[in-house]
């Protein structure tokens, strides 16, 4: 079951570069999230890409996930999750229980979606916690 707090962010636009509400792009939503939800702020990183679909954008998410991130063995609410679009560690989302996340991708505004689902199921990476707090 999805937790009811979650319908607060579902629905939010797309944006590149984007930090709130009125637009995110993924991390901005993974931020946002952390940052109202579960009291852990993490820096916005907007400035190491040029915007979400470009190749530096997946060169942006290793690094963070190899710099910034601890890895976790399973997925647990409030854990971020990289996925591999186009073969790179180029998207993440935020989990919101054992089998749920939330995430936004140009196209698409923010939605929830099951990590096991068809669509994302094979494109996991891997499961993280923030490192700085």
């Amino acid at each position: 079951m999805v937790p009811t707090w979650v319908s607060e962010y579902v629905g939010i636009p797309f944006a590149d570069h984007g930090r709130d509400r009125s637009g995110c792009d993924c991390w901005g939503l993974v931020r946002l999230v952390l940052g109202e939800h579960y009291g852990v702020e993490v820096p916005s990183y907007a400035e190491t890409y040029p915007d979400a679909n470009k190749p530096s954008a997946s060169e942006a998410v290793d690094t963070l996930r190899q710099i910034d991130f601890i890895p976790l063995s399973y997925p647990e609410p409030g854990a971020i999750v990289v996925l591999r679009v186009k073969g790179l560690p180029w998207h993440v989302g935020v989990m919101v229980n054992d089998h749920y996340f939330l995430h936004i991708m140009r196209g698409i505004n923010a939605v929830c979606e099951r990590i096991d689902g068809l669509t994302w199921a094979n494109k996991v990476m891997g499961f993280y916690r923030y490192a700085g707090n």
